[in-house]
């Protein structure tokens, strides 16, 4: 009795286990695909002419606080109100790859005709509001680099301070813009184009607060 019972459960154990493999859910093939999508390679934007910092074109955010580049963790999830939540983070990187590289896209407003009249339309200005995009081949469907005011259930879970996370929902809480590097001259900035290699603050616009990351 008891050899059949092994028997049987052997088989049972088997054949979760095919069904796993055959669904990508084994432990390896969740590393494996991590792995992947976290450290596979891509090529950022070239170098602009004019030095200006364009919409649509894949590149890093680097904190100056940390050094590190803003990187996401595929399973690193927490459950939200609409859906998962992935949480963001600064790490060190060598080379552009997919968990560390964004593309920034616009977000209609009043000034654009003005900037279009310009000859700006595709570049990016102090004010401006974005969204912060993953890169297209990391995901299936795109998710959006959002925040939320600051409240003993939504507060970061590792440093306290306003969470930060990416959602496939955006709305009005993926929305950001740039401001000048400099209090002193923030207002004269207002509007103007941002250089690609600017020191600048990423500020997210429904809560006035900008994107932080602490060495702690």
């Amino acid at each position: 009795g008891n050899w059949q019972e092994e028997l049987v459960l052997e088989a049972d154990r088997k054949s979760k286990q095919t069904d796993a493999r055959d669904g990508g859910e084994l432990l390896s093939q969740r590393i494996a695909r991590k792995l992947r999508a976290h450290n596979t390679p891509c090529e950022l934007a070239p170098a602009p002419s004019d030095g200006l910092l364009r919409y649509n074109s894949p590149l890093m955010l680097q904190s100056a606080e940390t050094e590190g580049f803003l990187s996401m963790d595929v399973d690193d999830r927490v459950e939200g109100p609409f859906g998962w939540r992935i949480v963001v983070t600064s790490v060190p990187q060598k080379r552009p790859v997919l968990r560390s590289t964004f593309v920034l896209l616009p977000v209609p407003t009043a000034d654009d005709q003005f900037f279009a009249a310009r000859g700006e339309s595709d570049i990016i200005h102090y004010g401006q509001r974005f969204v912060i995009q993953t890169h297209p081949d990391l995901l299936e469907k795109p998710m959006y680099l959002c925040s939320e005011r600051k409240t003993p259930e939504t507060k970061s879970r590792v440093s306290g301070n306003q969470f930060v996370f990416l959602s496939e929902e955006g709305g009005q809480a993926a929305l950001w813009a740039f401001d000048y590097s400099s209090s002193e001259f923030r207002g004269d900035m207002e509007g103007q184009c941002v250089k690609a290699d600017a020191l600048v603050l990423v500020r997210h616009t429904p809560t006035s607060t900008p994107l932080a990351s602490t060495k702690s």
